[in-house]
Order: C-alpha cells, then structure tokens, then sequence
C-alpha cells in the first residue's frame, strides 16, 4: 500500500492509529524528578515545548488527514487533559478519541 498517490497527495484510503494508553511506568522516576510530579511519558515535552503525544501528531499528520487520525488513551489519562490538548481537542470532529477502562 502506498501512503501516497502519484501526484503527491496523501492516500484517503489510510487510517491512523496513535496508541497513547501506557503508564510510562520505565521512566516514571525521571519524569517525577524533572517534573516534580507523576506524568505518563506521552504527555511531557523531553524536547521543546510540545509533548511527545504533540509530536506524534504532527508527524502522523503529514501523512494522514486529521480526520482519520484515531487516539486510544487511557481513562485514567484523562486527568492530564490527554484528549483536551492542542494536539488532541474533546473528541472533535477532526480527530477520533477513544478510552479504555
């Protein structure tokens, strides 16, 4: 499958799937030591201003329309604003969110 057409333009057939539900656990005591506080890895800027989450959309959206982007996060993510973000806005028309127990 290709991601692209001949003439340039991004493949309406493809569908992305960012999987964003981990805990982080790995390196949850560096991040509290940076950041003072507890945070799944996705969700802190290691470079830059943006979170890794951010980044990941803004690779996968030079591939794939927004619109047929879909997040999986964790429920208990949401406490961290993981479908409230820039780069992820509540379940939008632009992008598919969705939760698991």
């Amino acid at each position: 499958m290709t991601m692209f057409h001949r003439d340039g333009s991004r493949n309406p057939a493809l569908w992305g799937v960012v999987l964003a539900a981990g805990d982080g656990r790995r390196l949850q005591s560096y991040i509290r030591k940076v950041r003072g506080e507890d945070l799944p890895k996705q969700y802190v800027n290691f470079i830059g201003r943006r979170s890794m989450l951010e980044q990941t959309f803004d690779r996968v959206e030079r591939l794939i329309p927004a619109r047929q982007i879909v997040t999986v996060v964790s429920k208990s993510h949401l406490r961290y604003g993981a479908v409230r973000s820039p780069a992820c806005p509540p379940c939008a028309a632009r992008r598919g969110c969705a939760t698991r127990e």
